[in-house]
């Protein structure tokens, strides 16, 4: 789990690697996979007319 902060904003992620010795076709296959979630302020900023 990888946990930081960047610019005020919270980011959560995680990392795996799957190894496989052989897949269908008798190779060996690496599958990577990364998920990340990022929380921050988000700003609305209205024209006003006067």
């Amino acid at each position: 789990m990888i946990n930081f902060y960047f610019d005020a904003k919270h980011i959560i992620g995680s990392k795996t690697l799957l190894k496989e010795l052989s897949n269908d076709n008798g190779n060996p296959e690496f599958t990577h996979t990364l998920e990340m979630t990022v929380f921050g302020l988000m700003e609305n900023k209205q024209a006003e007319k006067g």
